[in-house]
């Protein structure tokens, strides 16, 4: 995907994740299951796996994302069982996890 369409995509999550309430979150539903990266956004707020599941990480360390490239395998568990709009993506190469918020699944083919 081109840079102008993460663009895009950034202002709608950003339009959409102002929206969710805690209630509304989406619920992922392939918990624990290894995917792996399709595409991540140059800025590492946007990730998207091989399922088309769509990620907004809401405080990336750019540094810390360096590992995190298309082709990572990644696991994904709940953050915790209190705040259920968090989840935990784990880079099973490194093993390092970040929080992030799914967001749904991308249902076009770009």
């Amino acid at each position: 995907m081109c840079r102008r369409h993460w663009v895009f995509y950034g202002v709608l999550f950003s339009a959409v994740l102002g929206s969710l309430s805690r209630g509304d979150a989406a619920t992922y539903p392939d918990l624990g299951s290894e995917r792996w990266i399709r595409e991540i956004d140059d800025d590492g707020h946007l990730i998207e796996l091989d399922d088309r599941s769509l990620w907004v990480v809401p405080s990336p360390d750019t540094q810390a994302l360096a590992p995190w490239i298309p082709a990572s395998d990644v696991t994904v568990k709940p953050e915790n069982q209190s705040d259920p709009d968090f989840y935990q993506l784990t880079n099973s190469d490194t093993q390092q996890s970040i929080d992030a918020h799914y967001i749904g699944r991308r249902t076009n083919s770009d």
